[in-house]
Protein backbone atom coordinates (compact mmCIF):
# COMPACT_ATOMS: atom_id res chain seq x y z
CA UNK A 1 0.00 0.00 0.00
CA UNK A 2 1.11 3.51 -1.15
CA UNK A 3 2.48 5.54 2.12
CA UNK A 4 -0.47 7.46 3.86
CA UNK A 5 -0.62 11.04 4.10
CA UNK A 6 0.16 12.98 7.20
CA UNK A 7 -0.62 16.50 7.30
CA UNK A 8 -0.34 18.83 10.78
CA UNK A 9 -3.01 21.54 11.31
CA UNK A 10 -1.73 23.81 14.19
CA UNK A 11 -2.54 27.18 15.21
CA UNK A 12 0.59 29.83 16.70
CA UNK A 13 0.78 32.70 18.34
CA UNK A 14 3.28 35.19 16.62
CA UNK A 15 5.74 33.97 18.87
CA UNK A 16 4.98 30.37 17.94
CA UNK A 17 3.37 28.82 20.58
CA UNK A 18 0.20 26.43 20.84
CA UNK A 19 -0.81 27.32 24.58
CA UNK A 20 0.05 29.50 27.46
CA UNK A 21 0.14 26.02 29.65
CA UNK A 22 -0.13 22.18 29.96
CA UNK A 23 -4.06 21.40 29.49
CA UNK A 24 -5.16 24.64 28.34
CA UNK A 25 -8.49 24.24 27.15
CA UNK A 26 -9.64 27.46 25.51
CA UNK A 27 -8.77 28.40 22.47
CA UNK A 28 -10.18 31.76 22.45
CA UNK A 29 -6.96 33.03 20.81
CA UNK A 30 -7.85 31.60 17.42
CA UNK A 31 -9.83 33.04 15.24
CA UNK A 32 -13.04 31.77 14.01
CA UNK A 33 -11.83 31.54 10.46
CA UNK A 34 -8.68 29.53 12.07
CA UNK A 35 -11.65 27.21 13.40
CA UNK A 36 -13.24 27.05 9.87
CA UNK A 37 -10.36 25.93 8.34
CA UNK A 38 -9.68 23.41 11.34
CA UNK A 39 -12.88 21.62 10.71
CA UNK A 40 -12.46 21.23 6.98
CA UNK A 41 -9.19 19.62 7.62
CA UNK A 42 -11.08 17.19 10.14
CA UNK A 43 -13.50 16.48 7.99
CA UNK A 44 -10.98 15.60 4.64
CA UNK A 45 -8.74 13.04 6.78
CA UNK A 46 -9.27 9.46 7.21
CA UNK A 47 -8.41 9.84 11.18
CA UNK A 48 -6.75 12.16 13.44
CA UNK A 49 -4.34 11.52 15.21
CA UNK A 50 -3.83 13.28 18.61
CA UNK A 51 -1.75 13.10 21.69
CA UNK A 52 -3.67 12.04 24.87
CA UNK A 53 -3.74 15.36 26.61
CA UNK A 54 -5.38 16.63 23.70
CA UNK A 55 -7.70 14.63 23.22
CA UNK A 56 -9.16 14.72 26.53
CA UNK A 57 -9.71 18.25 26.00
CA UNK A 58 -11.92 17.80 22.87
CA UNK A 59 -12.70 14.45 22.96
CA UNK A 60 -16.78 15.56 22.67
CA UNK A 61 -16.46 17.32 19.86
CA UNK A 62 -14.76 14.53 18.08
CA UNK A 63 -17.01 11.38 18.82
CA UNK A 64 -17.78 11.19 14.82
CA UNK A 65 -14.33 10.94 13.96
CA UNK A 66 -11.98 8.30 13.44
CA UNK A 67 -9.05 9.25 16.11
CA UNK A 68 -6.20 7.42 17.16
CA UNK A 69 -4.53 8.33 20.32
CA UNK A 70 -0.91 8.04 21.56
CA UNK A 71 -0.61 7.22 25.04
CA UNK A 72 1.80 5.00 26.98
CA UNK A 73 -1.48 3.95 29.24
CA UNK A 74 -1.78 1.12 27.22
CA UNK A 75 0.51 -2.11 26.18
CA UNK A 76 0.73 -1.72 22.58
CA UNK A 77 -3.29 -1.30 20.60
CA UNK A 78 -6.54 -1.05 22.39
CA UNK A 79 -9.42 -0.44 20.02
CA UNK A 80 -11.97 1.31 22.43
CA UNK A 81 -14.73 1.68 19.65
CA UNK A 82 -15.53 1.42 16.12
CA UNK A 83 -13.59 5.34 16.42
CA UNK A 84 -11.65 5.34 18.52
CA UNK A 85 -8.22 3.17 19.57
CA UNK A 86 -5.53 4.76 21.83
CA UNK A 87 -1.94 3.15 20.63
CA UNK A 88 1.34 3.42 22.86
CA UNK A 89 4.21 4.25 19.69
CA UNK A 90 6.88 2.96 22.13
CA UNK A 91 5.25 -0.74 22.04
CA UNK A 92 3.19 -0.89 18.45
CA UNK A 93 3.82 0.54 14.79
CA UNK A 94 1.88 3.25 14.68
CA UNK A 95 2.39 3.50 10.77
CA UNK A 96 1.74 0.10 10.39
CA UNK A 97 -1.64 0.12 11.85
CA UNK A 98 -2.67 3.14 9.73
CA UNK A 99 -1.65 0.85 6.41
CA UNK A 100 -3.32 -1.84 7.72
CA UNK A 101 -7.03 -0.03 8.40
CA UNK A 102 -6.24 1.92 4.92
CA UNK A 103 -6.14 5.05 6.19
CA UNK A 104 -5.12 7.45 3.42
CA UNK A 105 -5.00 11.23 5.08
CA UNK A 106 -3.54 11.54 8.71
CA UNK A 107 -4.60 14.70 10.39
CA UNK A 108 -2.28 15.42 13.28
CA UNK A 109 -4.21 17.98 15.34
CA UNK A 110 -1.24 17.86 18.53
CA UNK A 111 -0.45 18.63 20.86
CA UNK A 112 3.02 18.55 21.11
CA UNK A 113 3.74 14.74 21.35
CA UNK A 114 2.03 14.12 18.64
CA UNK A 115 3.87 16.40 16.63
CA UNK A 116 7.00 15.80 17.86
CA UNK A 117 6.49 12.12 17.35
CA UNK A 118 5.40 12.67 13.27
CA UNK A 119 8.76 14.81 13.40
CA UNK A 120 11.12 12.38 14.93
CA UNK A 121 9.30 9.32 13.01
CA UNK A 122 9.63 11.93 9.25
CA UNK A 123 6.36 10.74 8.57
CA UNK A 124 5.30 14.91 8.10
CA UNK A 125 3.93 15.64 4.20
CA UNK A 126 2.45 19.00 4.88
CA UNK A 127 1.65 21.44 7.63
CA UNK A 128 -1.01 24.44 7.61
CA UNK A 129 0.08 26.38 9.75
CA UNK A 130 -2.65 29.50 11.22
CA UNK A 131 -0.06 32.10 12.65
CA UNK A 132 -2.46 34.11 15.00
CA UNK A 133 -2.10 38.30 15.46
CA UNK A 134 -1.65 37.64 18.67
CA UNK A 135 1.30 36.69 21.49
CA UNK A 136 1.82 35.19 24.54
CA UNK A 137 5.35 35.93 25.84
CA UNK A 138 5.78 32.16 26.83
CA UNK A 139 3.73 28.90 26.47
CA UNK A 140 3.91 25.87 24.82
CA UNK A 141 5.70 25.69 20.95
CA UNK A 142 4.54 23.00 18.74
CA UNK A 143 8.19 21.23 18.95
CA UNK A 144 10.30 20.71 21.15
CA UNK A 145 12.92 17.82 19.81
CA UNK A 146 15.99 18.31 17.80
CA UNK A 147 16.08 16.09 14.72
CA UNK A 148 18.18 16.37 11.49
CA UNK A 149 17.56 19.40 9.44
CA UNK A 150 14.13 18.80 7.30
CA UNK A 151 13.06 21.18 4.26
CA UNK A 152 9.72 22.30 3.20
CA UNK A 153 8.59 24.47 0.61
CA UNK A 154 5.87 26.80 0.76
CA UNK A 155 3.04 25.80 -1.31
CA UNK A 156 0.80 29.03 0.07
CA UNK A 157 -0.17 31.95 2.11
CA UNK A 158 -3.68 33.25 2.84
CA UNK A 159 -4.41 36.06 5.10
CA UNK A 160 -7.76 34.84 6.94
CA UNK A 161 -9.49 38.15 7.94
CA UNK A 162 -8.54 41.82 8.81
CA UNK A 163 -6.55 41.05 11.67
CA UNK A 164 -4.02 39.73 9.90
CA UNK A 165 -4.05 35.68 10.77
CA UNK A 166 -2.04 34.12 8.14
CA UNK A 167 -2.54 30.72 7.16
CA UNK A 168 0.50 28.69 5.47
CA UNK A 169 0.76 26.01 3.41
CA UNK A 170 4.27 23.55 3.46
CA UNK A 171 5.10 20.50 1.69
CA UNK A 172 8.08 18.26 2.51
CA UNK A 173 11.01 19.17 0.56
CA UNK A 174 11.61 15.56 -1.21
Amino acid sequence: MKKPMYYLVVATTLDGFIARSPGQISTDWTSPEDKVHLHKMEDKADVLLLASKSYNLVKERLKKFNCIVLTRKVNGIKEESKFLTYINPAKSDLDEYIRKKLYKKVCVLGGRVAYNFVLEKGFIDEIYLTIEPVVFGDGIGFFNKEVPLKHFNLVSAKKLNANGSLLLHYKRNE
